[in-house]
């Protein structure tokens, strides 16, 4: 990371806030994922104005290697900005439904996992996720679970998986429920070191 970007970035945050602050949060994200760029094309910004204080999450997009980035743009918050800075995607749980483009919904909470295994690095991890037939044949499916993982466990638990791959829900009643994928990552992480 270029030092002398991070105080660059917070000076254009400073005298673009009033701005981000009357856009909408989709508008006011991509604006400042656009500054983030001169930081590194990688990083990207989520902005919520649910809350009292409007919330500024900045991420790696689960890039292991961007975390102390991150971390170093959110240390350098300036003092009296008014707003919540996060770094990296909090886990949010999986009690949402998800719909992409016009297709069927999906209830996360339904979903299930499947560890799996390779002998080549048995301390990898991998998992398949079992998705509704109707979004199996979609070209982005692996983006779309990759999105539910992460919103449901976080960003940097959901950058622990090494594989993932998709898999049709027929037949996958002895599968765990993907509300147990939090406690399963941490499972395998101390039994793997």
């Amino acid at each position: 990371m270029v030092t002398d970007m991070v105080p660059k970035f917070w000076q254009w945050f400073l005298d673009n806030r009033p701005t981000l602050e009357v856009s909408s949060a989709d508008i006011a994200a991509g604006l400042v994922t656009t500054e983030l760029a001169d930081i590194d094309l990688r990083l990207s910004a989520e902005i919520s104005f649910d809350d009292e204080e409007p919330e500024l999450i900045i991420s790696a997009n689960g890039i292991r290697e961007l975390f102390e980035t991150v971390q170093n743009l959110v240390d350098a918050t300036p003092v009296g900005l008014n707003w919540t800075v996060s770094a990296l995607k909090p886990p949010r749980g999986f009690n949402f439904e998800i719909t992409k483009d016009g297709s069927a919904s999906i209830d996360a909470s339904s979903l299930k996992f499947n560890p799996l295994k390779t002998s080549a690095d048995p301390q990898s991890v991998g998992i398949s996720i079992a998705l509704p037939r109707s979004i199996l044949n979609r070209a982005d499916v692996l983006d779309i679970a990759k999105l539910i993982i992460e919103t449901g466990i976080g960003e940097a638990a959901a950058s622990e998986i090494d594989f993932l791959d998709v898999a049709s829900v027929h037949g996958t009643d002895e599968w765990l429920p993907i509300e147990d994928l939090g406690r399963y990552l941490y499972w395998h992480k101390t039994r793997c070191g």
